[in-house]
């Protein structure tokens, strides 16, 4: 997010915690009930006006996070939906210079993140079973571990720049195996969910907290 904020082409404005200005909206459109995910959708109209979007790291909103996995499922099957939709929907981005930085930057990237990570993660998958199969376990380990280490140090320098619990780098072998795996199933599943044109609800996350507000909680 602090990458694109240097070049204005913020991709997300989160409905939690976000704001436009209203003679932008009017020019670019409000928010639509045909995607999964209205501020993305939203964001992608703006940025398709030649407007600047931009992030605020200072900000802060108070949210109830999943408890439970299957919580965690519902709430990023609704997300993963709803940005391929979003994707398909502002598919006149490719090909059209004239969207500068969301067809230069921001287009590119979104492809490699939801479409091409999570295909090479199966591939990875495939390939250290045969590599096991094989008889490569040492080569596999040591890739492994380097892959832990790239992983603890990028950890590290976010907790750094953010001022977070340090404790925090302990989680990021999960980034390497198992949250990561998580979500390239999700993500794989919504895309086929998408392209074949499935029925799709609002699945989210159950609330178990009643709101408050920072001075009350």
């Amino acid at each position: 997010r602090r990458a694109f904020d240097l070049f204005g082409a913020v991709t997300v404005v989160p409905g939690v915690l976000g704001a436009f200005r209203r003679k932008v909206l009017e020019g670019g459109g409000f928010y639509d009930s045909d995607t999964l995910t209205e501020d993305f959708d939203t964001t992608l109209k703006v940025l398709k006006t030649e407007s600047v979007v931009q992030a605020c790291s200072g900000g802060k909103a108070f949210t109830e996070a999943p408890g439970t996995w299957m919580d965690l499922y519902r709430q990023r099957l609704r997300w993963y939906r709803g940005n391929f939709m979003t994707i398909l929907k502002h598919g006149n981005v490719f090909g059209n210079p004239r969207f500068g930085f969301l067809y230069e930057l921001a287009f590119p990237y979104l492809l490699l993140s939801m479409i091409f990570i999570p295909i090479a993660g199966v591939v990875v998958i495939i390939s250290v079973i045969l590599g096991l199969v094989a008889g490569l376990a040492a080569q596999i380990l040591g890739l492994f571990a380097f892959f832990l280490l790239l992983q603890a140090l990028l950890s590290a320098l976010a907790v750094q720049i953010d001022d977070e619990d340090v404790k925090l780098v302990a989680y990021s072998p999960l980034l390497v195996v198992g949250y990561k795996h998580f979500c390239d199933f999700v993500t794989m599943k919504s895309m086929m969910d998408v392209l074949l044109g499935r029925e799709m609800g609002w699945t989210r996350a159950k609330r178990s907290l009643s709101p408050t507000s920072p001075s009350e909680g």
